[in-house]
């Protein structure tokens, strides 16, 4: 049976998110990673606390707690990625093993500044949240090596040839599932019927 990965990507609206957009231009400035289709579990660096957005590190998130679920309204995109079984567990192994460890990794401030700047600047243990996914998805073989290179932004992952945009709209709307149509549609991956994303 075909498994999949799920790459989400956000614009929460806060003030790092407009920040770093100011420089980045993109429409989604977050990513994160899960395993399972229902979001509930994602994995991401980003805020430890809720309420200071400088103390980050490796995260679990979800629309039932934290950021997403303070700011309800935060439009994602999901992109569906299909894998064998292999490349499931070695994903998932890379996600628990890391997220075990996670007092070890720290947030890479000045990576995320020389990425928006072209210059890549890597430190072991260290990782800004797009930087963190693509190196999850090189681990188990879905990018192609080297893909983790400091300087993949969310929207570039927006671009991966084997993912499929699932979803688009507000994550509560996902969470609270907004009707039978999103749940149908978001599990079919008919993306084509999905209502449209609105400039962020």
């Amino acid at each position: 049976m075909e498994k999949y990965l799920y790459v989400v990507l956000s614009q929460t609206g806060t003030f790092p998110s407009n920040l770093i957009k100011l420089f980045t231009r993109g429409q989604f400035n977050h990513a994160s990673i899960s395993l399972t289709p229902d979001l509930k579990e994602l994995y991401s660096f980003g805020r430890v606390r809720l309420y200071n957005p400088f103390r980050g590190g490796l995260v679990k998130e979800s629309p039932d707690f934290g950021t997403f679920k303070r700011f309800g309204h935060t439009r994602i995109a999901v992109i569906r990625i299909p894998v064998d079984d292999r490349t499931y567990e070695l994903a998932e192994k890379t996600l628990l093993t890391m997220y075990a460890k996670r007092r070890q990794y720290k947030y890479n401030y000045k990576g995320l500044l020389h990425a928006i700047a072209k210059k890549p600047y890597k430190r072991e243990n260290y990782f800004f949240c797009s930087e963190f996914v693509a190196y999850v998805l090189e681990s188990c073989g879905v990018a192609e090596r080297g893909y983790s290179d400091g300087l993949v932004t969310p929207m570039d992952l927006m671009k991966l040839a084997c993912g499929t945009v699932v979803y688009r709209g507000e994550i509560c709307d996902f969470a609270d599932g907004a009707g039978k149509e999103v749940r149908r549609v978001y599990a079919e991956g008919m993306h084509a019927a999905l209502p449209a994303d609105q400039p962020t």
